[in-house]
């Protein structure tokens, strides 16, 4: 199921974290200035393709996440990261 999640600061992280554990957290809403400014890089999304999901398991293979992709994915927030480097 996706979600939004609505909740501040340090007392709704359990809450959160129980929720990501199972659902998908489309979006967290908050008035907390401090969680955002944590976010070192954008958010990327990891998961299956938006296409139903097909019979066949070498079909099913491309349509679900496999490791690859979600190094892919993880190297991708870490170089948006990464500063600029000085010309």
């Amino acid at each position: 199921m996706r979600l939004v999640f609505c909740g501040t600061a340090s007392f709704a992280v359990p809450s959160l974290r129980a929720t990501a554990a199972r659902h998908e957290v489309a979006a967290v809403v908050t008035e907390d200035p401090a969680t955002f400014a944590r976010l070192a890089a954008p958010v990327k999304r990891v998961c299956a393709l938006q296409v139903p999901i097909p019979y066949s398991p070498v079909l099913e293979d491309h349509v679900f996440p496999d490791r690859a992709r979600i190094i892919a994915g993880v190297r991708a927030v870490l170089e948006a990261r990464k500063p600029a480097a000085a010309a």
